[in-house]
């Protein structure tokens, strides 16, 4: 054994010592190079551009050295000297080349100093493309510290500047940038919007390029991540989502693949791995993933190599790949330590927590659990962080316009107090004894005035709150005055034409028992429809006109059950639906008898239209403290999200009506009136799909006594 032990401490020693001549190599050429800008610096006594620009290199190296004073001691020179020449272009180039190395380094307070300075300079010059550009890394900087409203109005300013130069590359990137921000506020549709104008500049410029490899995988993710309502609004059907995602993946891995780009690669197959999961087609999601892998170590960029293994891993492990999943979950964590970037650190902890929770390794689990806990306070303060710096840079942007509007004040101040004094002078003389009395009735008069002012805005405050009021009103029952119009107009005339023709056929042709019997059942079913929207008319006709008061008393909701179920009994039967209800220990209903039987009865007549044959209506009740409610439940086709919103919303307006199982009609004035109704009882109509199928309407009414 101890041969073995000789040679595992040689090669250690070996593997150290190897170590620190590359590190000191490193050293040392940095060295030589600073050491070679400062001998050419010395050679070159002329005070032209050349000699910026070599003030501006040794500036840079010192600053990577983290070498602070001496770097800022060649950057004032290199900043002096560009100020004597002539050519103010090469001071804004200057002051560019200086915000691009401080943006890079992390230090965005000083990027933004010389990025503002740069489009002073550029406004003076009239250099459009120039200030364009500096907006563009704005951009990039408000990103990174979360201040997103600050990028977008950075990347509106780039894009009209563009669009002015006609400068189709450059806007490209401008929408990019927008794109990504809404993103990060989880703004579907603008990120959308941008994402698309995008795609056919960069298209236009060649078809293989990182621009539009970048621009698809940007789409794959917005409809990996949007809501049904966005998906509606992109004009993408639910289904197809996560297809037309694994299209725009597969295209940029093609793109990627030619421009031999393998983090961009490996970081496009983990997100089409993650849409065929998503899409439950896990053998493909695995394949791609699996695929991925090689490629992402094949990459030259840490952060990128450490978020893609870490999500192949969780990918694998929430697919029951359990070997590989922990693998690679253990190789990316290694690496995002080594990069310093918390939140895949976090992502792996929290996933490993999970796993060994789940198989029951508990100490393994918690162990997990308290490094996930404590990334999560290392978060918080890069967050708090990034709030400071936010906070900085709005009070250092503060602070500039400040002194900018202090020195226009003096000098404006300055020559108003020369105009002043010579007025005051003369005024003092004419207006010495006079001063007390002028000033009373000046401040007699501003109060007054201003009382006056103060009552008559509030009197227009009061009557523009009406006007608003009454406007809203009137647009309400014009509109439910129109849909009420519509269906006298479509809905009467159909039975009415349907009679007629049957009284036709009865005269003039001579028709079996059979169809005899067909024609009645059609037929009966059109003047019960035209039956119950006719009383749905005159109540909610005598509503609008003649104003209803209810009556309140206490019902009898067992009595009052059986009285609507009786007048429903004929289409309930027709399609062998069977209601359920016991209501003989329920409490007395306070309300109005008529107005509580009409709202009954249109709620259980929905739900025998849109109930399957053969099945069941459950009605409860229960009381709740100071309220009652009344649920009725079906098991049929359920309601839409557009009518769920009708429903429940505060305005009363008809509800879009469907046809029944049975093709039977409707026209949504009985939901709109049962909502009136309950409204004037102070009650209310809450409805919601049930998880099982079919639909619940409950019917909430305050608890009161006699």
């Amino acid at each position: 054994m101890k041969p073995i032990k000789r040679i595992i401490i040689r090669t250690l020693l070996l593997c150290t010592a190897f170590i620190c001549i590359f590190l000191n190599g490193i050293h040392a050429r940095e060295n030589r190079v600073l050491d070679s800008l400062l001998q050419v610096l010395k050679q070159h006594p002329a005070d032209d551009s050349a000699k910026t620009v070599l003030y501006r290199r040794i500036f840079r190296e010192y600053l990577y050295q983290n070498e602070t004073a001496k770097a800022n001691q060649y950057l004032y020179a290199a900043l002096n000297l560009a100020e004597k020449l002539p050519q103010k272009t090469l001071l804004a180039n200057l002051c560019e080349r200086i915000g691009i190395t401080y943006h890079g380094k992390g230090d965005y307070l000083n990027a933004l100093h010389y990025y503002d300075r740069v489009i002073d300079l550029g406004t003076r010059i009239g250099d459009q493309d120039l200030i364009a550009g500096i907006y563009l890394n704005k951009t990039d900087i408000y990103q990174n510290v979360s201040d997103y409203a600050s990028a977008i109005d950075a990347a509106e300013h780039s894009l009209k500047l563009y669009a002015a130069l006609k400068n189709e590359g450059g806007m490209a990137a401008c929408y990019n940038n927008l794109s990504l921000t809404y993103i990060a506020l989880k703004d579907f549709r603008n990120a959308h919007y941008y994402a698309t104008k995008a795609l056919p500049v960069f298209e236009k410029e060649g078809a293989v390029s990182r621009g539009v490899a970048s621009i698809k995988e940007l789409l794959g993710s917005i409809l990996l991540q949007a809501t049904e309502a966005d998906l509606r609004s992109f004009g993408i059907a639910s289904g197809e989502r996560y297809e037309k995602a694994i299209q725009y993946f597969r295209q940029a891995v093609s793109i990627a693949t030619l421009l031999k780009d393998n983090d961009l690669k490996g970081t496009l197959l983990i997100d089409l791995g993650t849409a065929y999961e998503k899409d439950k087609r896990i053998a493909e999601a695995i394949e791609s993933v699996e695929g991925a892998v090689p490629v992402i170590l094949q990459g030259l960029e840490q952060p990128v190599l450490a978020t893609n293994l870490i999500s192949a891993g969780a990918l694998f492990i929430r697919n029951n790949r359990t070997k590989q999943g922990l693998r690679y979950l253990y190789h990316g964590l290694a690496q995002a330590k080594r990069s310093g970037l918390l939140k895949p650190q976090q992502t792996a902890y929290e996933t490993l927590s999970k796993f060994y929770e789940q198989h029951r390794q508990f100490d393994s689990a918690l162990l997990y659990h308290q490094q996930y806990a404590a990334l999560k306070d290392s978060i918080f303060n890069q967050d708090k962080d990034k709030e400071i710096t936010r906070k900085k840079m709005a009070l250092d942007f503060s602070i500039r316009e400040q002194e900018y509007r202090f020195q226009q004040e003096m000098s404006n101040k300055q020559l108003q107090e020369q105009l002043l004094r010579s007025k005051v002078q003369q005024a003092e003389i004419n207006l010495k004894n006079r001063v007390g009395l002028l000033l009373s009735l000046l401040a007699l008069i501003v109060l007054i005035a201003a009382f006056f002012i103060y009552k008559s805005r509030q009197k227009a405050i009061a009557m523009n709150k009406t006007i608003e009021a009454q406007r809203k009103s009137l647009e309400q029952l014009v509109l439910v005055k129109d849909q009420v119009f519509s269906v006298i107009g479509h809905d009467l005339r159909s039975p009415i034409n349907a009679l007629m023709s049957f009284v036709q056929i009865l005269e003039h042709m001579d028709i079996t028992k059979d169809q005899l019997a067909k024609y009645a059942e059609s037929l009966g079913n059109q003047l019960r429809f035209t039956s119950s929207l006719m009383e749905n008319l005159l109540h909610w006709a005598g509503s609008q006109m003649q104003g209803f008061n209810p009556h309140f008393e206490q019902v009898n909701l067992n009595n009052t059950m059986d009285a609507v179920l009786q007048s429903l009994y004929a289409a309930a039967q027709q399609k062998r639906i069977q209601i359920l209800y016991d209501f003989e220990k329920a409490s007395p209903v306070w309300a109005d008898r008529e107005m509580l039987t009409l709202v009954l009865r249109n709620l259980l007549s929905n739900a025998i239209k849109f109930s399957y044959p053969d099945s069941t209506i459950q009605v409860t009740y229960t009381q709740t403290g100071s309220e009652q409610e009344i649920c009725i439940t079906d098991t049929g086709t359920g309601l839409t999200a557009e009518q769920l919103e009708s429903i429940n919303g505060v305005q009363v307006q008809a509800v879009e009506s469907r046809y029944g199982t049975q093709m039977e009609k409707g026209t949504g004035l009985g939901l709109m009136l049962s909502k009136s109704f309950l409204e004037l009882m102070q009650g209310r109509i809450v409805a919601a799909n049930n998880a099982t199928g079919g639909s619940s309407f409950r019917v909430i009414l305050p608890f009161r006594t006699a």
